[in-house]
């Protein structure tokens, strides 16, 4: 009622709200105007495009292209950094060795190399399959897109693990491989998932803040216009005290024309509720007070809440606790 989730049974005649089509949550609450739609789409495009490039020396010298890329808001001194890093790894055996057994993606958990005082992870791309090939040559390739996007969001101020460079070699437009650097945040963040299990013992405000935390950062996302179907999966916490910081990681799935309108923001928002767990309606309404405030939308509420309450019932292992 009125937004918000009330204690009560969720089940029979004393179900608050009920399972609406995807449809009628469009007409409901309708989705961003067609001018500010595009004007977001455009920023994310030309977001593709603003990177500083060099070309630089390959494993193989005089064996096809290779281009560095680095955020455009890079210095010299970084830029020289991600140049010697390269160098590195470009002569050392068990690297190459590495990027030759990868059939599709890998990133090296286990081998985080150091750049300026800063742990660096590597995630390695190989184009070997037809299918990829081919989705390269109608738009980015998923490691152009998964840098980008971390570059765009990084200028915006969202929480997302700092892009450091990407390193394509390719023949013409078809990449053979790529190489994406990132910042290997490990001191104080823990996976969102496993994150949860000790939510589940918080009491108060600490857990209501959590909650809400955890809503304005995904607003902030979707507010940049980001969208991913796989967000929960990649996601780290940075508790600090009664505070909570959050960030984005692996946007390999994320196209510029795709938006968080209010079916997929609504689909996005669920599965932050992971089967496994219990949820009050205190934690339910905070998530959804911090993500409507931060977009801005309040007129979602209604429809975000029948969303997540048929999530939270058709999802075996998902239920709210109810004094």
């Amino acid at each position: 009622q009125n937004g918000r989730l009330n204690h009560g049974p969720l089940t029979g005649q004393g179900a608050a709200l009920r399972k609406q089509k995807s449809y009628d949550l469009e007409q409901k609450v309708g989705n961003p105007g067609p001018a500010d739609k595009q004007s977001r789409i455009h920023d994310r495009f030309r977001a593709l495009v603003q990177r500083k490039r060099f070309a630089v020396q390959g494993p193989v010298p005089g064996k096809g292209r290779v281009v560095l890329s680095v955020p455009n808001f890079f210095g010299r001194e970084e830029v020289d950094a991600v140049k010697e890093l390269w160098e590195r790894l470009r002569t050392s055996p068990p690297f190459l060795v590495q990027v030759q057994s990868v059939s599709k993606r890998q990133v090296l958990l286990d081998t985080p190399y150091p750049m300026q005082g800063r742990r660096v992870l590597v995630k390695i791309y190989r184009y070997r399959e037809l299918s990829r090939i081919l989705e390269t040559l109608f738009y980015p390739s998923d490691a152009s897109r998964n840098f980008s996007t971390l570059v765009y969001l990084q200028s915006r101020g969202v929480g997302v693990t700092p892009a450091l460079g990407l390193i394509s070699a390719g023949l013409g437009p078809v990449p053979r491989w790529s190489l994406l650097l990132t910042e290997h945040l490990d001191q104080g963040v823990v996976d969102y998932k496993r994150f949860l299990h000790e939510v589940d013992g918080m009491e108060g405000h600490r857990r209501s803040g959590f909650f809400a935390a955890l809503g304005r950062a995904l607003g902030e996302l979707h507010n940049a216009g980001v969208f991913t179907k796989d967000t929960d999966k990649n996601l780290l916490v940075r508790p600090k005290g009664d505070d909570f910081g959050f960030h984005f990681l692996d946007f390999d799935s994320v196209f510029p024309w795709r938006v968080p309108n209010v079916r997929r923001a609504g689909v996005s928002l669920s599965k932050f509720l992971v089967p496994g767990h219990r949820y009050t309606a205190e934690d339910v309404n905070r998530f959804l007070d911090g993500y409507c405030a931060t977009r801005g939308r309040e007129e979602w509420r209604d429809s975000f809440l029948s969303m997540l309450v048929a999530s939270l019932r058709r999802e075996r292992g998902r239920f709210l606790e109810v004094p």
